[in-house]
């Protein structure tokens, strides 16, 4: 479960290797997603996030 909630504007990336990239997609096609259950990782030059 989420331990913190961010807010990343899309106007903090830019052309210079910000550009956010999808790293996992967890759940299956058809899968049932549970409230709080991590959904996917997403990696920045600046950061990794989990989106839950």
């Amino acid at each position: 479960m989420a331990e913190e909630l961010v807010d990343v504007r899309a106007e903090k990336f830019d052309e210079r290797g910000c550009e956010p990239m999808l790293l996992f997609w967890y759940p299956e096609v058809g899968d049932h997603v549970e409230e709080g259950q991590d959904l996917c990782e997403i990696e920045t030059a600046k950061a990794a996030f989990v989106i839950a």
